[in-house]
Order: structure tokens, then C-alpha cells, then sequence
């Protein structure tokens, strides 16, 4: 998505919003690509997940159901898919 869009979706400046996802990029949670004179950003699922998974360790003490439902969603939404086998 481009930063001017989710600048709006958010509702604060294009400035404010590009100085954000500059630095959640550098963090690893993003990545961006250009297009022409705009700047795409995706979520990084894999920084994502090393995160999430910071956060269950340190802050939830391995215990998920600590930091609430929201943390709780957001968790299973990141947790490796199982690969199909084929027989």
C-alpha cells in the first residue's frame, strides 16, 4: 500500500506517516519497494513473527492469554501454516 493511503487511513500527514514506516521498515516489521515516485510497504511477516514472538517470551512470560485477546488473535494470524503432505 502506499504511504499516502494508508496516511489517510490513518488520518495523520503523508510526512509524519512516511517517517513511521521508514522506521518500521529499518526494524525489520516492513518492507517497502518503489513504483515510479511511490514507495509500496508490506508487512514482513517473518519480523513480524519474531516480534510477536519477543513479546509472548519476555512480556507474557510464554504465556500468550496474559496480553489479552488482541495479542492473542494476532498471534495465531502469524504461527507457520503446516505444510499439506502428499500421499
Amino acid at each position: 500500500m502506499p504511504a499516502g493511503e494508508i496516511a489517510d487511513a490513518v488520518g495523520i500527514s503523508a510526512t509524519n506517516t512516511s517517517f513511521h514506516l521508514k522506521e518500521l521498515d529499518r526494524a525489520g516489521l516492513l518492507r517497502s519497494t518503489r513504483q515510479g515516485r511511490f514507495i509500496r510497504y508490506a508487512i514482513d511477516v517473518e519480523g513480524m513473527r519474531e516480534l510477536l514472538t519477543y513479546l509472548t517470551e519476555d512480556c507474557c512470560q510464554g504465556r500468550p492469554e496474559l496480553c489479552g485477546d488482541a495479542f492473542l488473535g494476532a498471534s495465531k494470524a502469524c504461527r507457520p501454516r503446516k505444510k499439506a503432505t502428499v500421499k
